[in-house]
């Protein structure tokens, strides 16, 4: 079954997307009252003394002890190459972060050496692709039904989408740029380096590549080669040049992972037995909270279960989020935390989920698997429309 036939009419297109602008809009408003666009990255006490020279020049608000993942990202656009030795004191991790060097390339393109455009740049990025999502969405997906709608909100309002606007995270940009990649992965020549360039924003993304499975198998020796060369070598290169350049130091990502649905399973009790215990007592953003962590695991649970059991390898979108799926498996505590964590890291399977079921289900079916996968996947409503 394919997507209905007859394009949505282009009032209807403008009026969704002017309904789904109101989320980055709501997030862009809250981050600038706070601090303004260096407000984004979440720059942190603790890593105040290592800050590179340039970044403290600039003055960035501190709302928080540690801040957040993004501030490490927006100091590599500062210097991509990572040859300034300053830069090993900037970055909590500098062998591990420096391996996602794609949206800060990406800054440092636009701002030309100014650093306070080079900032303002990284910061503005997500919205950007949300931009891109957006259209993809609204001109590829949107017909006019209730269906292609709550999809399109859906995805346009997801915990990952919105938790990586609101902290400059490369989530969102990678997972954009994989979406295009897929795509166009039937003919364009330009697929696969979008793939490949998604893989230097988040290393990840690599688990995507499966998408290429239909091509790859109907493609001749030579092109083969030069598809796995393209999808593959960047990611690859890079990662030898972060080796040569920075000391590997501690290991990075202790805690991501764990035997498979283990950690899963203990954040499902952990997060039961927080709910069990709410009284009337409990604040109610607290109860908020506690809800929310047990319902995205569970709807993720649900996305993952979905792919696995609908197999279809010659279907780029599946092809898409099925190895995610496979890491929802293996993730282990440390991601399962907190749900701006897990939800941002497995937002290509949110994405592949919603996108399949639009495409081949309909009518009871659909509505089945689309709240059971989707109805806890609004906590960053919660985080851009706080109680």
């Amino acid at each position: 079954m394919g997507i209905e036939s007859g394009a949505a009419p282009m009032h209807w297109r403008l009026s969704v997307l002017l309904v789904a602008a109101l989320v980055p809009l709501a997030v862009f408003w809250g981050n600038w009252q706070e601090g303004g666009l260096l407000a984004f990255p979440r720059f942190g006490e603790v890593f105040q003394p290592g800050q590179l020279a340039e970044l403290r020049a600039l003055n960035p608000p501190v709302f928080s002890t540690d801040g957040y993942d993004g501030q490490f990202y927006a100091q590599m656009a500062l210097h991509p190459t990572l040859a300034d030795p300053a830069m090993t004191e900037a970055l909590d991790n500098p062998s591990y972060r420096a391996r996602r060097i794609g949206l800060p390339l990406l800054a440092a393109t636009l701002g030309m050496g100014n650093p306070a455009v080079v900032l303002a740049a990284y910061s503005l990025l997500n919205f950007a692709f949300w931009m891109v999502l957006a259209w993809l969405l609204i001109f590829r997906y949107l017909h006019y039904s209730v269906r292609g709608l709550a999809t399109v909100l859906a995805l346009l309002w997801s915990s990952g989408v919105v938790v990586s606007m609101d902290r400059a995270l490369t989530d969102l940009p990678a997972a954009v740029l994989g979406l295009v990649a897929v795509h166009a992965s039937g003919h364009a020549r330009t697929a696969p380096w979008f793939m490949g360039f998604s893989a230097l924003v988040k290393d990840t993304s690599i688990l995507s590549i499966a998408a290429f499975w239909p091509r790859f198998r109907s493609s001749c020796w030579p092109q083969r080669i030069g598809l796995a060369i393209i999808l593959l070598a960047p990611v690859a290169a890079w990662a030898a040049y972060v080796f040569w350049r920075i000391p590997s130091g501690s290991p990075a990502g202790m805690g991501n992972f764990a035997l498979p649905s283990l950690a899963w399973w203990d954040k499902m009790q952990t997060a039961a037995a927080l709910l069990a215990s709410a009284n009337d007592g409990v604040p109610t953003v607290r109860l908020i909270r506690y809800l929310i962590e047990f319902a995205a695991p569970l709807c993720l649970a649900v996305q993952a279960s979905y792919l696995l059991l609908r197999w279809r390898p010659n279907e780029p979108l599946w092809g898409f989020g099925i190895g995610f799926a496979a890491l929802a498996l293996l993730i282990g505590p440390a991601v399962w935390a907190e749900f701006i964590a897990y939800t941002r890291v497995l937002l290509p399977l949110t994405i592949a989920f919603n996108l399949l079921l639009l495409r081949y289900q309909a009518g009871r079916s659909f509505w089945a698997w689309f709240i059971a996968g989707n109805w806890g996947m609004v906590g960053g409503l919660w985080l851009t429309f706080p109680l």
